[in-house]
C-alpha cells in the first residue's frame, strides 16, 4: 500500500495537472510564479544592496548573524539555502572585508563559528534601513492579512519540498525502488 506522503503527492500532482483539456498558462502555475517572484525579489534586493557592497547572500548572512547572533557555516548554509562550499566562500569574504569574525567553537572543535563584527552591526543598520525602505513598495497593495495567509502557504510549500528533499526518504521522487 502507498504511504500518506505518496498519496498526498499523486492527488496533488492530479489536482495541479489534469489530464484534460488545453495546456495551462504559465502565469497560473505555482511553481512558475514562485519562481518568477523569487527571482524578481532576488534582483530588486541585489540592486538595492549593491551601493552596500553586497549581494542578497552577503546581506543574508549578516542578517542571519543579526537575528541568531552566533551561528556555524552549516547553519547558515541551511538557513539559506546554499551550498556549504558557496557560504564558506561568502563568509572568507565577508570576514575579510571586516564584517564578521569566524573562531572555533568552543564546544566543538570541528565546528567553526560565525558572529558580526563592530562593522558587521553597523552595515546591518544599513541593510535593514534599506529593508524598511523597499518593503512598502515590495507589498504595495497587498494587506497584512494576505502577507500572514502567503508566508503560512510557502511556509508550508517548504516544509513538504524540504522533507522531499531528504534522501533517506523511501517515497522520495526519483529515489531508487527496491527490488
Amino acid at each position: 500500500m502507498p504511504s500518506k506522503t505518496r498519496l498526498k503527492r499523486e492527488e496533488a500532482a492530479a489536482i495541479s495537472q489534469p489530464d484534460e483539456g488545453p495546456a495551462r498558462e504559465p502565469e497560473r502555475q505555482f511553481e512558475f510564479v514562485l519562481h518568477l517572484v523569487s527571482r524578481s525579489i532576488l534582483r530588486f534586493y541585489n540592486s538595492h544592496f549593491r551601493s552596500l557592497g553586497l549581494t542578497s547572500n552577503e546581506a543574508g548572512i549578516l542578517l542571519q548573524l543579526e537575528w541568531a547572533g552566533l551561528f556555524n557555516q552549516m547553519e547558515i548554509a541551511r538557513s539559506l539555502g546554499i551550498g556549504k562550499a558557496a557560504t564558506g566562500a561568502l563568509i572568507a569574504d565577508l570576514e575579510a572585508r571586516g564584517l564578521l569574525q569566524r573562531r572555533r567553537s568552543s564546544t566543538d572543535a570541528r565546528q567553526i563559528d560565525v558572529t558580526l563584527s563592530e562593522s558587521g552591526r553597523e552595515m546591518i543598520k544599513k541593510i535593514n534601513a534599506r529593508i524598511k525602505s523597499v518593503t512598502p513598495i515590495l507589498l504595495s497593495g497587498v494587506t497584512d492579512a494576505q502577507v500572514q495567509e502567503v508566508l503560512a502557504v510557502l511556509l508550508r510549500v517548504h516544509q513538504n519540498s524540504s522533507e522531499l528533499d531528504d534522501p533517506s526518504r523511501n517515497d522520495a521522487p526519483d529515489a531508487p525502488c527496491a527490488p
